[in-house]
C-alpha cells in the first residue's frame, strides 16, 4: 500500500497550452480563496493537482488544474452566505439550517468553513433538528467522502468487488480519517475524551481497540457520560 505522503501528494506540471485532462478545470491564481479550498480537497482526496504555469514565462504560475467536481462544490459553497443558501426555501427549513450549522460548529469548531456548511445541509435537509449524535456521524462521513481517498479507491475497482473493496478501503483510510476528524475537535477536549470520540466512530486501530479500558469517557446520543469499564 502507498504510504500517506505518496497518496496524499501527487502534483504535476503543466503549461497553458497544454490539453486539460478529461473533466478537469482550471482554477485561476488571482481566486486566491477557491483556489486554496481546491487544492486542499483535491489533495486530501489522493488525486492529481496539476500546477499550471504560462508556456512563455514559465517561473509565471497562473493557477492549478483540478477534478472539476471539486471545483464545481467549492463555488457552490462559497459564493454566497449560508443565510442565502436556500433561498427557495421556507423560513423553518432555513432555520433548521442555521441551527444545524451552530451545533456543527460547536462540535466541531476547527472544522473549514465549507465542511460546517455541507454537513449543516445534509441535516437540516432530514427536516428537523438535528441532535449531537447525528452531527458527529454526518461529519464522520463529510470527511470520509472528501478529505480521504475513499471515493478514490472505490472507483478504481470493479463494481463485483464492492463489498469487500469498502471494507478494505475504509480500513486504509482509517488513519487518515481520524487525523482529519480529532484536528477538528475543541482544542479543550481531553485525549480520554477524544479516544472516546474515535471508538465510537470506528477510527482505533485493531490493537487499539481491543487494549483494556479504564474509566473511560464515551459519548451517548453526543452528551458525555462517565462509565467504567475497567478492564472488563
Amino acid at each position: 500500500m502507498a504510504s500517506m505522503e505518496r497518496e496524499y501528494g501527487k502534483i504535476l506540471t503543466l503549461t497553458t497550452q497544454t490539453s486539460l485532462p478529461p473533466d478537469h478545470s482550471v482554477v485561476p491564481i488571482h481566486a486566491y480563496d477557491t483556489l486554496n479550498l481546491c487544492h486542499q480537497l483535491t489533495l486530501a482526496q489522493g488525486r492529481i493537482l496539476y500546477n499550471v504555469y504560462d508556456v512563455y514565462e514559465r517561473s509565471d504560475h497562473v493557477g492549478i488544474v483540478v477534478p472539476t467536481h471539486i471545483l464545481v462544490e467549492v463555488e457552490a459553497l462559497t459564493k454566497q452566505p449560508l443565510n442565502q443558501q436556500w433561498p427557495h426555501r421556507t423560513a423553518s427549513e432555513r432555520e433548521n439550517l442555521e441551527r444545524a450549522h451552530s451545533l456543527v460548529l460547536k462540535l466541531f469548531p476547527r472544522i473549514p468553513g465549507i465542511g460546517a456548511q455541507k454537513i449543516a445541509m445534509s441535516l437540516a435537509l432530514a427536516g428537523r433538528s438535528p441532535s449531537s449524535s447525528a452531527v458527529e456521524e454526518a461529519a464522520v462521513q463529510y470527511a470520509l467522502l472528501n478529505w480521504t481517498s475513499y471515493r478514490l479507491r472505490l472507483e478504481q475497482v470493479q463494481a463485483t468487488e464492492s463489498w469487500k473493496t469498502t471494507q478494505t478501503a475504509r480500513e486504509a483510510i482509517r488513519p487518515k480519517l481520524r487525523a482529519i476528524l480529532t484536528s477538528w475537535l475543541s482544542l479543550e477536549m481531553t485525549g480520554r475524551e477524544q479516544l472516546a470520540f474515535c471508538r465510537v466512530h470506528d477510527l482505533l486501530e485493531p490493537e487499539e481497540a481491543a487494549r483494556p479500558r479504564g474509566v473511560e469517557l464515551t459519548y451517548l446520543g453526543g452528551k458525555e457520560t462517565v462509565a467504567n469499564f475497567a478492564f472488563r
